[in-house]
């Protein structure tokens, strides 16, 4: 069994893909099961991808990135599960540090980090942390989740899946559904990835962050929950001083 198994999704990133591959592959002392889906790239990203003989891939047609994220886990044979896009990459050497941080969480599920917004050039914007998740704060639209510092068991699932008709947050949506089914949570402030902005990026857009807020009150509307962003954010910033730290002093 491999201690990671890495899933990701590409769709025309050959500008950034050999960039991702290559900070997978140079992760020392740990090993990796590197799965990559894409969906019909026509840019040559499929050319680059199959130039790694150690990757598997899979080239098909799928219903978004939740489908492509379950079809890549469900032939995962790792022992922590994690998805990294195309255009995002890992810090060299890391895996054997965050292995070795969850290996000390026997009774965890869901393990959070934390790593820097980066430019289309590599250079550093911002650091991003993760605060406090709870069902409420995430209606509320008010906490903070660092996809790129997420890992999960693999246990995790074999009971829960990503949403395939969720075409905007199918990952805040899988975190909120572990929480629902009270999978247990432990957050690090260790910076392990950069997540990459750029113009085609799909978070970039204003109209992605409205998505993102409807999508929040769909979600309240569906699991009866009620919105309250005021209240959740001022908790953020009076009950989360761990978050608070970092993300003004690192």
């Amino acid at each position: 069994m491999y201690d990671f198994s890495i899933v990701t999704l590409s769709f025309n990133q050959k500008d950034f893909i050999e960039d991702c591959i290559k900070s997978v592959q140079q992760q020392k002392d740990v090993s990796i099961q590197h799965i990559i889906i894409d969906a019909g790239s026509t840019d040559g990203s499929q050319e680059i991808i199959r130039q790694h003989k150690n990757i598997e891939h899979i080239f098909e047609k799928d219903d978004g990135p939740a489908d492509g994220l379950n079809k890549g886990f469900s032939v995962a044979k790792g022992r922590y599960y994690y998805f990294l896009n195309a255009d995002d990459r890992l810090f060299p050497d890391i895996l054997k540090i965050v292995v070795k941080k969850m290996e000390k969480s026997k009774n965890t599920d869901l393990f959070f980090f934390a790593g820097n917004l980066i430019d289309i050039d590599g250079k550093e914007i911002r650091s991003i942390y993760p605060s406090f998740f709870s069902k409420e704060r995430y209606i509320s639209n008010a906490t903070t989740i660092f996809q790129q510092g997420f890992f999960f068991r693999n246990e995790v699932f074999e009971e829960i899946k990503f949403n395939v008709k969720n075409k905007i947050a199918w990952d805040g949506e899988f975190i909120f559904d572990c929480y629902s089914k009270n999978k247990k949570p432990k957050r690090y402030m260790l910076k392990i990835a950069s997540f990459r902005i750029h113009s085609t990026a799909i978070t970039s857009s204003y109209s992605y962050k409205k998505k993102i807020s409807n999508h929040c009150k769909e979600m309240g509307k569906k699991h009866n929950i009620k919105s309250h962003p005021i209240m959740y954010r001022l908790a953020k910033l009076i009950l989360d001083p761990v978050y608070i730290y970092h993300r003004i002093f690192k």
